[in-house]
């Protein structure tokens, strides 16, 4: 009876598959990008985001309603008025802007520490890989210094390149798993 009624309940429950989103990081990072990527709306160069994009975005079953925040440093100081009933986050990070990488740091230990995001899965996309200056995701998680494990909620560090179309779909995979409570086989 107990797997006749989860099954149920993931088939017909409607609000348990809506998820908030926030898709984080610094301005020119590629936030609109991913998001244009993965509805499958690319269309010429990305126009950078002034406040934010809301989309609806269904994937697997999952309605994730996901806010695009600007990344600009006078946006960065409301982030915290989207983060109520947030569901997950997932940052952006332009990986070949090495001289902003101390920036980005510390705009996740934020977030890290941000009461209300506490418990909030966090898929960090390590994103532009696809040009060769681009620093690794190890080299990333040790400037970052985010030790996945040492958290008290879900992390993943993915490489992406949102030009190329590579990473975002394990990425959101990975997100939706978390946010479905599926077992993780990363």
């Amino acid at each position: 009876m107990g797997v006749f009624v989860s099954i149920w309940d993931k088939l017909f429950r409607k609000e348990d598959n809506n998820f908030k989103i926030l898709i984080l990081g610094l301005d020119r990072a590629g936030k609109t990008t991913i998001l244009e990527k993965i509805q499958g709306k690319m269309e010429g160069e990305p126009v950078p985001t002034i406040g934010y994009n809301h989309q609806k975005v269904v994937m697997r079953n999952v309605s994730l309603d996901v806010w695009d925040l600007s990344g600009q440093e006078t946006m960065r100081k409301i982030w915290k008025h989207y983060f109520v009933d947030t569901g997950g986050i997932i940052f952006v990070i332009d990986c070949t802007d090495c001289s902003r990488i101390e920036l980005v740091r510390d705009e996740m230990n934020y977030l890290l520490a941000e009461p209300e995001l506490l418990e909030i899965p966090i898929l960090i996309l390590a994103n532009k890989q696809d040009i060769p200056e681009a620093i690794g995701v190890d080299n990333l998680r040790k400037s970052l210094g985010i030790v996945e494990e040492e958290h008290k909620r879900p992390i993943k560090i993915q490489e992406a390149s949102a030009i190329q179309d590579e990473g975002l779909d394990s990425g959101f995979e990975w997100l939706i798993k978390i946010l479905s409570n599926e077992e993780d086989d990363d």
